[in-house]
Parts: C-alpha cells; sequence; structure tokens
C-alpha cells in the first residue's frame, strides 16, 4: 500500500555530484518519490555556485520538480571543512548552554584556522557518571563550520528561487543516515566510511553515546594505476587504526559494525582490498533499503543506492531518531 504523509526533500551539493532525494512520511521516512544524480559540468562555468545551480536545475527539470512540489528542503553544509565533537557538559538549560557556546566551542573545538565560524549545539541526553557521586553531566553535540560553506549551499539554492527549511552538517547527515539504516543493528559501536570525490570520512557512533566524525583522507583515486590505488588504500588503513584507537581510548568500545558508502564505494574490487588491509569486514551500506519506492524513483536509483548517504540523511531529518 502506498504511503501518504508530508513532503520533504533533501539535497546533497557535491564538489562533482549534485544528488536529490523527495519523499514522504508523518514521523519517520516511508517512502521514496523521486531521486537523483546529476554530474556538476566543470567546464560550464568558473563561478562554483552557478555550475552546481545549473547541476540542480537540470536534475529537477529531468526529474519533473520545482520548488512548489519538494515540501521542505534540507541541504548541508560541506564537511571537510566542518568541526563536530560530543562532550560532557555540566547540566545547563538551552537558554544557558546558548550563552555558553561561543565558550565551550572554543574550548573544545578546532576553530583557529577556521574563517568566521558559525556555531551550533544539540543537547544529546544524560551523561553516565563514571563513579558514584559524580556530579551530573550532560551529552552535548558541538558544532562550527565556516560561513562560507553556508552562504554557498544558500546561494546555491536562490538562483532557483529556492529557500531551505533546514541547513544541516553533512557529517550530522551521514550519522542520520547510518543510524536510520542499522537502528535494529546489536553491533555496539557503529562506523560508516564515506568515500567521497574529494575527500574520505570516517564515522563512528553508538546508540547511547559516542560521536566521531573525522576527514581521514582525499577522495578515491580516479586513475587505474594499481600502484596509486594501493597507495591510497595503505593510507587509509592507517587512518582508520588510528581512529579506532582514538575511539577506544576516549569511548572505552570498539568498532562493532563498519559500512561504505559514498561513490567510492561502488568501485569494483575497492572494498575488498581495503578489507584485507584492515581486518575488518566490511559491507556497503544503502540508506535506501527497506524503503518503499516509487517505479521511477526505483529506476534512478538502480544500483546506486550508496551514492545517497548524505541526501538520505538530510531527507530524514524531520524523523524521530535524528542526531
Amino acid at each position: 500500500m502506498s504511503v501518504s504523509g508530508p513532503v520533504r526533500t533533501g539535497i546533497d551539493l557535491g564538489h562533482r555530484w549534485v544528488k536529490l532525494l523527495r519523499g514522504q512520511g508523518a514521523s519517520t521516512l516511508k517512502r521514496i518519490t523521486h531521486a537523483g544524480v546529476e554530474e556538476i559540468d566543470i567546464k560550464s562555468s568558473d563561478d562554483e555556485i552557478v555550475r552546481t545551480a545549473e547541476a540542480l536545475k537540470r536534475l529537477l527539470n529531468r526529474l519533473g520538480l520545482n520548488g512548489k512540489k519538494l515540501g521542505t528542503i534540507a541541504v548541508a553544509v560541506r564537511g571537510e571543512e566542518a568541526n563536530v565533537r560530543e562532550v560532557a557538559l555540566p547540566r545547563l538549560s538551552t537558554a544557558e548552554l546558548r550563552l555558553a557556546l561561543p565558550f565551550e566551542a572554543k574550548k573544545h573545538l578546532n576553530l583557529e584556522d577556521m574563517i568566521s565560524p558559525i556555531l551550533d549545539f544539540q543537547i544529546m541526553g544524560k551523561q553516565a557518571p563514571e563513579k558514584e557521586g559524580d556530579p551530573e553531566e550532560m551529552r552535548v553535540l558541538l558544532a562550527a563550520a565556516p560561513l562560507s560553506q553556508r552562504e554557498f549551499s544558500l546561494k546555491v539554492l536562490s538562483q532557483l528561487g529556492l529557500e531551505p527549511n533546514v541547513v544541516d552538517l553533512e557529517p550530522l547527515a551521514g550519522l542520520n543516515a547510518l543510524l536510520a539504516a542499522k537502528s535494529s543493528a546489536k553491533t555496539g559501536v557503529l562506523g560508516l566510511l564515506d568515500l567521497g570525490a574529494q575527500h574520505t570520512r570516517l564515522y563512528m557512533t553508538q546508540a547511547d553515546g559516542g560521536i566521531l566524525t573525522r576527514t581521514i583522507g582525499p577522495g578515491v583515486p580516479d586513475s587505474a594505476d594499481a600502484d596509486e590505488v594501493n597507495g591510497y588504500l595503505d593510507r587509509l588503513a592507517e587512518q582508520i587504526r588510528e581512529t579506532q584507537t582514538f575511539y577506544r581510548s576516549r569511548f572505552r568500545k570498539d568498532l562493532g559494525l563498519l559500512m561504505v558508502g559514498g561513490g567510492g564505494a561502488l568501485n569494483t574490487g575497492l572494498c575488498e582490498k581495503l578489507n584485507a588491509k584492515i581486518g575488518v569486514d566490511l559491507s556497503i551500506l544503502d540508506p535506501l533499503e527497506g524503503l518503499e519506492k516509487s517505479k521511477k524513483a526505483e529506476q534512478e536509483i538502480a544500483a546506486k543506492g550508496p551514492h545517497y548517504i548524505t541526501a538520505c540523511g538530510l531527507c530524514r531529518w524531520w524523523d524521530h531518531t535524528d542526531v
């Protein structure tokens, strides 16, 4: 039976591709009505805003969509310069934390090289005390991103007369997609290796706290040269091991399941080679698995599910399980 409900759209403005998911659902995303990926023509303009907007326009036209049909819109701030960290703080009200945010962000986030950072936070819940008698604390997710990156996303959409209802951080959208896709997994710590065109990012999280996002390398090489690809995988494996060690020392838990997504996940043999180097079972994450899809969306998605991780996380922003 077809699902109805409020319409929501997630738009992922990447460096090489624009990805869009339009879905329906009230408390959670239930059905994908439209999906598409459009390559950005880097030769069409020297202005990245213009050529990204052109790609989005082509995609909307191909899917038969316009602003009125998109419902509520969520777009991401690119994540390579974003800084996200979970910290434990004394219990404060939202208003009190808002006042303390500049101090706490400077204390816990790397803002020295970030030009005009925009700051935000989310209270995640209670922090379990390490020992009896410890003062009550709360888990807080602190986030910062350059103002220019936020403005980029807004300017691209404004070229088409669109205004987003939500501007989220790319790492948080990725975590949303991971947690939603594996909400029933009894594996403890979940990991997602996002193999993008420009950068590779590792996400690690668990249901009761412990969020980490880290850019661990450049994007997957375009070259078919075996030595270049092997060198990339060697460096990636080293960064994954270092991140696992850091996570274990900080949160005292080990990685239970590592998923792979992004366009690079579709490269033949790449996951198998990386698996051999790190000794951890890898599996490709399809964030759209289990969702009802229209025939048109099914045709567009085909075997490209891993491409849609950020777009799916954005489309799930209104779910009750988001981070």
